[in-house]
Order: C-alpha cells, then structure tokens, then sequence
C-alpha cells in the first residue's frame, strides 16, 4: 500500500487554499492531482484536521478482551486440550485458525508433552 502525502504537503495545500488560489492550480505547483487537493481541503473542512485518515484493513477482531481472558485460564487448568476443546470454551463462535492466532498472540503453547528421547536400542 501506498504511503499517504506528508503533513507538510498537506499544510501547504491548505494555506494556499486559504490564500485563495484554484484547486488546479494548487495542484499543479505542488505536483499531485486536483482531486487530492480536494479530499485534503474536504477533510480539513469536515474534521478539521490535516492527518491522514487512519485506515486499518482487513477483517475485525473476533475475540474480545474477555475471550482472551477465558482462554488464559482454560489453558492454564488444562494445557492438554485440543483446539478444539478449547474453542468450546470461549462465548464467541471462531475457527480454530483465529483461536490459534490468539494463543499464538497471547504467547501461550499448547504442547501436549515435554521433548523426550528416543529409545535406546542395543
């Protein structure tokens, strides 16, 4: 994803547009399109501020703080369940792929037994 224009550029396009000079030509002296020199002046007049918009992608969390919480404890009284077993746990309906994120999250392992060594043979 593209990096969002400097503050300092967005400044700029505001005091010239304070200063009363046309979208376009704003646009042309600092090198950028006449429709960002308009959703920078919209935005500004809208929220008053010259930040980008901050934009998270993707999807939402899915667990919450208590989820996180639930799953600490079912971890810490069982350490051998399954994902499964775990997933019944939570109030929330996830898959096993998000709850294994949130163990990975969360730094817990879920490691059946400890590393042991082979047998011998003679």
């Amino acid at each position: 994803m593209a990096k969002a224009y400097s503050t300092d550029l967005r400044q700029r396009v505001i005091t010239a547009s304070q200063a009363h000079h046309a979208n376009a030509e704003i646009a042309r002296f600092l090198n950028v399109s006449e429709a960002w020199v308009h959703k920078v002046l919209a935005h500004y007049r809208t929220t008053g501020q010259i930040e980008p918009k901050y934009n998270k992608r993707g999807p939402k969390f899915k667990l919450t703080a208590a989820d996180h919480d639930r799953l600490k404890k079912a971890v810490q009284a069982t350490p051998d369940a399954t994902l499964e077993e775990l997933r019944q746990t939570l109030s929330s309906a996830v898959g096993i792929a998000t709850l294994w994120r949130a163990l990975h999250e969360l730094k817990l392992t879920f490691k059946k037994s400890p590393a042991r060594s082979r047998t011998k043979t003679a």
